[in-house]
């Protein structure tokens, strides 16, 4: 029992590692206390999946620090074990980053009639409350950062938040929402 739970931790910690320490889902920093290995197609859909190795992923419990009222609000226990192949995306499809759009307030809305992204958005809790308010600091710190506020944007600066959004640091890590930001920098 000690062994398979040592193998289980270090299966975790490759798979964040993976992930730059990002849920898979929500792309929020990875707490070692609120996150688990996820099945993106759920273990009652496909028990012959359970162990391979593509489908597993690290999700965060659906818990923002300091912001969310309750657990679970979304990512991979809020969706439990909903799974339709025509609506969901895996994190690892490059389509999943085009069927999003996201504010400048944290709001993440489908891409103009794109019925996965709505059903993901729905089923994973994307747009609660917690995520909505996290991803806006986020996205706020940035547009401080580079004078978007002051009326003028500073391109040396921009340049500089879209490198550290977009590489990860010497840990291997990426910050938190770096997806969020990222988008709303390159349309600036």
């Amino acid at each position: 029992l000690q062994r398979n739970h040592v193998k289980f931790f270090e299966l975790k910690e490759f798979l964040k590692k993976e992930q730059y320490n990002l849920c898979c889902y929500c792309c929020n920093i990875l707490d070692e206390a609120d996150c688990h290995i996820e099945h993106f197609v759920p273990q009652s859909v496909d028990s012959s999946s359970q162990l391979d190795y593509h489908n597993l992923f690290v999700s965060c419990n659906g818990y923002v620090q300091d912001i969310s009222t309750i657990d679970e609000e979304s990512c991979g226990h809020r969706r439990k074990d909903w799974y339709d192949r025509s609506l969901i995306v895996s994190p690892t499809d490059p389509e999943c980053e085009k069927i999003f759009v996201f504010l400048s307030n944290g709001e993440v809305i489908p891409e103009a009639h794109n019925d996965k992204a709505h059903a993901m958005i729905e089923h994973f809790g994307l747009d609660s409350y917690a995520l909505t308010k996290a991803r806006g600091a986020a996205i706020d710190i940035a547009l401080q950062s580079i004078g978007f506020f002051n009326d003028s944007i500073d391109e040396e600066a921009l340049k500089g938040e879209l490198e550290f959004n977009q590489n990860p640091d010497a840990d291997g890590n990426l910050p938190p929402f770096c997806d969020a930001v990222s988008y709303i920098l390159e349309r600036l």
